[in-house]
């Protein structure tokens, strides 16, 4: 049940603090994997320079984001193809109720 303001809905406390929550995993995540491909680079490549293997380490998480955007696309469409037609017709928000009438002025 979210409340709706204008376009933009009210979100409660605890939709925010898994919001959060996945941003600190997704932040976390990403770290390690950096840590991750830092440390495969330095074994694979023992005696070159720390400026080649951040170029190497650069590329392979390039590669690996590229990767993953084109799977994450697929997979969405796949998705999207699956989903009944009634689900797809359903607007992501309400539109907000139409503004309160003027007061009108008394004569008291």
């Amino acid at each position: 049940d979210v409340m709706m303001t204008g376009k933009r809905p009210v979100i409660p406390m605890l939709q925010r603090w898994v919001g959060s929550f996945r941003s600190t995993i997704a932040m976390s995540t990403s770290w390690l994997l950096l840590r991750l491909c830092t440390a495969t680079a330095n074994r694979l490549f023992v005696g070159f320079s720390m400026h080649f293997i951040e170029v190497v380490n650069a590329f392979i998480l390039t590669a690996l984001a590229i990767v993953a955007i084109i799977f994450l696309d697929q997979l969405a469409d796949k998705i999207d193809e699956d989903a009944p037609k009634e689900a797809k017709a359903q607007p992501m928000y309400v539109e907000p109720p139409p503004p309160p009438p003027p007061p009108v002025a008394s004569d008291h």
